[in-house]
């Protein structure tokens, strides 16, 4: 929560309190096998966050990246990925017309 909500709030002597709605955390994913995919799919920055949590010195290399939103995808290209399928777009609103798409296009 921004700071301007709580001001607003206490300003006009409104009586509230702040509550955890859900936390985002990483899942272990020591099981799976990186090697055995060739798209990986990201919609939220955390996740970004969560890959290189689960595997230290994650390399992308030809491994190709789709991000939902424009908050993902600069936090994949902080994290010096390369974003290979991004959504939603005019053209592709949703995650899976953008692939669609992308697979279309690498043919």
């Amino acid at each position: 929560m921004g700071d301007d909500i709580p001001k607003v709030l206490d300003s006009s002597g409104i009586d509230w309190t702040k509550a955890v709605m859900y936390k985002t955390v990483s899942s272990d994913l020591s099981d799976v096998k990186l090697k055995d995919y060739d798209m990986l799919v990201f919609f939220s920055p955390q996740g970004i966050k969560s890959l290189f949590k689960n595997f230290e010195g994650f390399k992308q290399g030809e491994k190709k990246i789709g991000v939902f939103g424009e908050g993902t995808r600069l936090a994949a290209e902080e994290a010096g990925l390369r974003v290979d399928v991004m959504a939603p777009t005019k053209e592709t609103p949703s995650m899976a017309m953008a692939i669609e798409k992308y697979i279309a296009n690498s043919k």
